[in-house]
């Protein structure tokens, strides 16, 4: 075998040799890619999920404080119109549009405040973002960083949910009463406007992730 035969063995067997080594490599980056894009998209799911009922949070709110109007209608009408999911209703999105012409036409009805104690807000949770947090940083770092935001405002949501649920049990109490009394029901005001705001920020912010 002449010499350029030779270095052409030697070339075959050492690319075989190299692909050999590289192949299991190839697979599995492959492998976390998908994983990583499988992942993504289930996060961003768990977070529309949350941005539909966040924006549902803020409108309660704001209605049962006397300060809904139509601009608000106008900004949580796309969220409930592109929302798919297990809470799909027809029958809300058609409500939302006669509650936005309702408010047109009398402002005043969304003026008219109502009773906030036992107005029943929740607490709610990511599980499966939670589960994965660890991998978070397989993300690009834009889109941790909306996340973990996200989930910021959430934590403070939920100690804002619960810190209203003490300040409502503080009503039942009959020795509580005069400023004292004043007190517990102007905190408990200022508890749900803090509520009403975090709600829409947190729909804000799932609204701008970086598909």
């Amino acid at each position: 075998m002449s010499g350029p035969d030779l270095a052409q063995e030697a070339l075959k067997i050492g690319f075989g040799w190299v692909l050999g080594l590289a192949s299991p490599l190839i697979w599995e980056w492959q492998k976390r890619r998908r994983r990583v894009k499988e992942l993504k998209s289930s996060v961003i799911g768990e977070l529309n999920e949350l941005r539909y009922k966040m924006g549902w949070v803020a409108l309660t709110v704001r209605m049962n404080r006397g300060n809904a109007d139509a601009e608000f209608i106008n900004w949580l009408d796309p969220i409930v119109q592109n929302y798919v999911g297990a809470e799909t209703n027809p029958e809300l999105v058609a409500g939302l549009k006669t509650l936005r012409e309702l408010l047109l036409r009398n402002p005043g009805i969304g003026q008219q405040k109502r009773p906030l104690v036992g107005l029943g807000v929740k607490e709610y949770t990511l599980p499966l973002l939670d589960a994965h947090l660890g991998e978070i940083s397989n993300f690009r770092v834009k889109f941790q960083s909306a996340v973990l935001a996200i989930k910021g405002h959430l934590d403070l949501f939920n100690q804002t949910v619960s810190y209203l649920r003490k300040l409502e049990d503080r009503t039942f109490d009959q020795s509580i009463t005069g400023v004292n009394r004043e007190a517990v029901m102007k905190n408990i005001d200022n508890g749900f406007v803090d509520l009403a705001n975090r709600a829409k920020r947190i729909a804000d912010l799932a609204g701008e992730l970086d598909r």
